[in-house]
């Protein structure tokens, strides 16, 4: 079901999934999220932003997408990086805009949350793995490697985000420069 404003068909929540090579997971991803999203809202759509893929991805996104109406594929042959392959799908998205990691590291279970804090009226949400509750394992490079980065991105942009590069993140249409 989608909602109509202003004379545009809208839905409710847009999650972009950015995938590159992320055959293995890329089924398990969209199922997990659509039985959490049927909790949250009726009004959905999922968009795998597939960037110049080698290894099978493109052509499961695309089964995906023709077996599923709330399923939509962007692809693109030639690699254009992650953050080109989100603007892209960032601009033909439809609701909220939501995006996670393929693997889903980050937490599904709070998809919710994330939801939550765009409808009560924050421009922007990021789920953290650097929180003392978060139950992440990484080796100790990676954390270092992570911490310095943060800090760094903290100190010189000023910012008040805990974890910059986690691929759990929500944002309400217009912040990203979006049209909406």
């Amino acid at each position: 079901m989608e909602i109509e404003s202003e004379g545009k068909s809208r839905v409710d929540v847009s999650v972009v999934f950015p995938a590159y090579n992320e055959r293995e997971n890329l089924e398990n991803a969209v199922s997990k999220t659509v039985k959490i999203l049927q909790g949250i809202t009726n009004s959905y759509e999922i968009i795998i932003a597939e960037d110049g893929c080698t290894a099978g991805t493109g052509m499961l996104a695309a089964r995906l997408a023709s077996e599923s109406a709330y399923v939509k594929h962007i692809h693109k042959s030639k690699r254009l990086g992650r953050g080109l392959a989100l603007k892209n799908a960032f601009t033909k998205s439809k609701g909220r805009i939501l995006y996670m990691d393929v693997d889903l590291a980050s937490g599904i279970e709070q998809l919710g949350a994330l939801i939550e804090a765009i409808r009560n009226g924050c421009d922007f949400a990021t789920g953290s793995r650097m929180l003392s509750a978060s139950k992440v394992e990484r080796s100790l490079s990676r954390q270092l490697t992570s911490k310095s980065f943060n800090f760094m991105a903290r100190a010189f942009l000023g910012s008040k985000v805990s974890d910059h590069q986690c691929g759990f993140k929500a944002a309400r249409r217009g912040s990203f420069g979006d049209s909406g």
